[in-house]
């Protein structure tokens, strides 16, 4: 239960889906497709360990699973923004 409770509060959590937006727009500019979901990938493992040590300033067993529920959560929202944008362009990209 405290796993899906860590995850759905993620999946929730605006400054993350700001953030995971920001870089999704980012590398949605890349010339080469490789290279901006290399940087999609990175941007997204960074946010998932980057915010249960530096910004909520969790330590142990607590961040480390909430870093691993947040590589799912991340991986939720990018989903949600992949699919929003193919929804926008018309299943045309």
């Amino acid at each position: 239960m405290l796993l899906l409770a860590i995850v759905t509060a993620q999946v929730l959590d605006p400054v993350r889906i700001v953030v995971l937006g920001i870089i999704f727009g980012v590398t949605r500019l890349a010339s080469n497709w490789t290279v901006g979901l290399l940087g999609l990938v990175v941007g997204a493992v960074i946010v998932a360990f980057a915010f249960p040590f530096l910004v909520l300033g969790q330590t142990g067993m607590l961040a480390e699973m909430s870093a691993l529920a947040g590589l799912l959560a991340n991986a939720l929202v990018v989903a949600v923004l992949m699919g929003l944008t193919r929804l926008r362009r018309g299943r045309s990209c």
